[in-house]
């Protein structure tokens, strides 16, 4: 239904929330809930006259939920529970839910608020682009705002959860909000080191931790670890071996069944015709599980490139190194297996590999 967890702390006192929803209607039976995998609920109230109350003693800090079954779209955004008194406004609009009252809760919706306002900026432009016919040049000058809003995003919430390290809202938003895939493994280490030592030692923080351990040891400028994976043809290939045959290698974690995937790989085909000559090699990491789909899709592009795969999916071993998240996805190293770059996709995979060839 809804995804999130709980978040505990050491605190205790007692809490009161009121609450109201335009779209209640009297009799209307609200769910609590810390589960935000299954919903499960924790306390019960019946809504009268649109508004509804709940009391309680909290002997420590969690997120929770408050919804309706009869129409879950009726329902809070994530709150704190917390000592003090809390106020929630549910609606349908998620631009009109709000909550205040206790410290945690004003904070939280403050940055909501900032994100929301990106949001929106976001949606517009994705909705021109998707909606109109826009020509190269301003289908560029569109994604390139775009990504200056994500990276507003993403300042934000660093700041957010940097403030709020030391209590439940930084943690929530360093271990489930921001960079969740720790592609900025330097600032998620930082906000980690400023955790409390009893919030370090949480589970969830410590599976964190290791993947960061693991982006670390792939990160640019470090030698990737050799691996051996069978190549197309079921014969081992030790991929460093491979790797020193050329004076730059691209690995190309891709599927058949990605759509991205095959839209670029006519321009990976020109790339490796244009530069292989000049000592350019390309290693594809397969990403499939049916080895009749990767032999299909390797055929209709003609690609004369090493292919290696387990057929393990998004399992695969080694996109499970690299922490692979999303494909197409590359990684450029030199011929002794140091990583020089990692996500260029395009024309600037193909300027870095023109730069490194000269």
């Amino acid at each position: 239904m809804v995804t999130g967890s709980i978040f505990a702390a050491c605190q205790s006192g007692t809490y009161r929330i009121t609450g109201s929803g335009d779209m209640l209607q009297e009799g209307d039976t609200l769910f609590l809930t810390n589960d935000f995998m299954t919903g499960a609920p924790v306390d019960t109230v019946i809504a009268k006259a649109g508004k509804f109350e709940l009391t309680g003693t909290a002997d420590s800090t969690f997120m929770c939920l408050i919804y309706s079954k009869k129409n879950q779209e009726v329902m809070s955004s994530p709150f704190f529970i917390e000592e003090g008194s809390i106020e929630l406004t549910l609606s349908d609009n998620p631009k009109n839910r709000r909550v205040s009252g206790s410290s945690l809760n004003n904070e939280w919706q403050e940055l909501n608020d900032s994100l929301s306002l990106i949001g929106q900026q976001f949606s517009m432009m994705a909705e021109n682009m998707a909606t109109n016919n826009l020509t190269a040049e301003e289908a560029q000058a569109l994604n390139e705002k775009q990504q200056k809003l994500v990276k507003q995003w993403q300042d934000i919430t660093f700041r957010y959860a940097k403030k709020n390290a030391d209590n439940e809202l930084g943690y929530f938003l360093i271990t489930q909000f921001y960079d969740p895939d720790c592609k900025d493994a330097a600032s998620k280490q930082q906000l980690i080191s400023m955790l409390p030592k009893n919030t370090q030692d949480r589970p969830l923080v410590k599976t964190i931790q290791t993947k960061l351990n693991s982006s670390k040891a792939t990160s640019e400028g470090n030698k990737m670890k050799d691996f051996t994976m069978n190549d197309i043809n079921d014969r081992p290939m030790s991929i460093l071996s491979e790797i020193a045959k050329n004076k730059i290698t691209v690995i190309d974690f891709w599927a058949s069944w990605c759509g991205p995937c095959l839209r670029e790989m006519p321009s990976m085909v020109e790339m490796y015709k244009k530069y292989k000559n000049n000592g350019l090699g390309i290693i594809g990491i397969s990403l499939d599980s049916r080895k009749s789909d990767w032999e299909n899709a390797t055929k209709c592009f003609f690609i004369e490139w090493p292919q290696i795969s387990d057929l393990n999916g998004w399992n695969n071993a080694a996109a499970q190194m690299f922490n692979v998240q999303s494909i197409p996805y590359t990684i450029v190293v030199s011929s002794d297996g140091t990583i020089l770059k990692k996500g260029l996709r395009g024309s600037e995979l193909e300027e870095f590999v023109a730069s490194q060839l000269k």
